[in-house]
C-alpha cells in the first residue's frame, strides 16, 4: 500500500524558509516598479489597447499594478488562500467602495429629448470603458504571476536548502517498496531537486516553474459573483469576466491528473505537509474521499495544525477518514 503526500505552500516558505508566499511575490511586483507605492491608488483610467507612445504606456501599465497592489493589500497575511479570497470577493467589494457606485443610475434615454439620449449614450460609454480597463487590468495580474513564477521560483537554488529530518523519516518508511505518491500544490521542484523525488510520483496539481504560461493555475475558486448591477448592468459581464478568468480551472487540474487518481486507490496513508484546507482546493478533497474507502486510511497530522489548526483535523474526520496525530513536522 502506498503513501499519499498533500504538499502546500508552508512546506516551501515555513518548512524550508523558501521565499514563496504572497508577500514575496507582492515584493516582486515592488522591485519592478520601486516607486509607485507613492502614486495614490485609483481605478485605472486608460486600457493597453489605447496608449500609443512608450511614455503612455508606461504609465497605463503602472496605473494597472498599483490598483492591483490596492486590492491585493486586503490580503491580511502571507497565506495564498487569504488572497484566493480576495481575489474571488473583494475586487468589486473594493471597486464599489472607490467609484461610489450608489451614486450612479442605469442610463435612462428619452427619444424625446437629444440631450437626454446624448448623456445616456455618454454614460453607458464611459461604464463600458471601466469594464474593459478593469477586465485588462486583472488579466495583467495572471502575467505578472507567471513572471514571478518563472523569474523568481524558477531560479530557486534547492542546494542551498536543508531537508527536513522529519519529512525525510516519513519518506524513508515505505511499504512494501511502493512508491510514496505526491499531490503538489507548489510551483517549486522541492521534491524533486531537494529530496531526490522521482519526477514520476510527483503531480503538481496547478503547474511547475518550466511550464507555459495556461498550465499554470492561479486564482480563486468562487463561482461568478453574484452582483446586483441595478445601477451598473452594463458593467456585470465585466465582473463577471473578470471572475471566471481569475478562477482556477480545478476540473482541468483533475482532468490532467488521472493517473494520479487513479494511483491512490491504493494508499492506506495520507500525510498533509503545509496544506491550507483552501475552499478552492476542497474539489481534490472531494475527489480523494470518492477514490479510497476512508474508513481503510488514516490521515495523518503534524503537531502544527494539530495545535493551530484543529479545524482541518475535524474535516477530514467527518469525512470518515482515521485520525493520528503524533508525528513532529514543526515550523521554522
Amino acid at each position: 500500500m502506498s503513501k499519499l503526500f498533500i504538499i502546500g505552500n508552508g512546506f516551501d516558505c515555513y518548512g524550508h524558509g523558501m521565499p514563496t508566499k504572497y508577500s514575496d511575490f507582492k515584493q516582486f511586483l515592488l522591485e519592478k516598479y520601486p516607486d509607485i507605492l507613492s502614486i495614490p491608488p485609483r481605478i485605472p483610467t486608460m486600457p493597453t489597447i489605447y496608449p500609443t507612445t512608450d511614455r503612455l504606456k508606461i504609465y497605463a501599465e503602472v496605473e494597472r499594478v498599483r490598483y492591483i497592489l490596492y486590492v491585493l493589500d486586503s490580503c491580511q497575511n502571507d497565506q495564498w488562500s487569504n488572497l484566493e479570497a480576495v481575489l474571488g470577493d473583494d475586487i468589486f467589494e473594493t471597486f464599489k467602495y472607490d467609484f461610489r457606485y450608489e451614486e450612479y443610475q442605469e442610463p435612462t434615454m428619452s427619444f424625446e429629448n437629444n440631450n437626454t439620449v446624448a448623456n445616456g449614450i455618454a454614460e453607458m460609454t464611459a461604464f463600458l470603458s471601466v469594464g474593459i480597463v478593469l477586465e485588462d487590468t486583472f488579466y495583467v495580474l495572471k502575467e505578472y504571476f507567471y513572471q514571478w513564477v518563472t523569474e523568481k521560483l524558477g531560479r530557486l537554488r534547492y542546494e542551498e536548502y536543508e531537508k527536513k529530518k522529519e519529512f525525510d523519516q516519513v519518506l524513508s518508511c515505505t511499504h512494501e517498496g511502493e512508491p510514496n505518491i505526491f499531490m503538489n500544490f507548489n510551483y517549486t521542484l522541492t521534491l524533486e531537486k531537494l529530496y531526490g523525488i522521482s519526477e514520476a510520483d510527483v503531480y503538481h496539481i496547478h503547474g511547475k516553474v518550466g511550464d507555459p504560461q495556461e498550465k499554470i493555475l492561479f486564482g480563486h475558486g468562487k463561482g461568478d459573483w453574484e452582483i446586483s448591477m441595478e445601477d451598473f448592468r452594463t458593467l456585470a459581464s465585466s465582473f463577471r469576466q473578470i471572475s471566471r478568468s481569475l478562477r482556477k480551472n480545478t476540473c482541468r487540474a483533475i482532468n490532467q491528473n488521472k493517473e494520479l487518481f487513479e494511483r491512490i486507490e491504493n494508499v492506506s496513508e495520507i500525510y498533509t505537509y503545509g496544506f491550507s484546507f483552501s475552499d478552492v482546493d476542497m474539489v481534490y478533497i472531494d475527489k480523494i474521499s470518492k477514490k479510497v474507502d476512508p474508513a481503510q486510511v488514516t490521515w495523518y497530522f503534524n503537531t502544527y495544525d494539530t495545535k493551530y489548526n484543529p479545524h482541518f483535523i475535524e474535516f477530514i474526520k467527518k469525512r470518515g477518514f482515521n485520525i493520528r496525530q503524533d508525528y513532529s513536522w514543526d515550523r521554522t
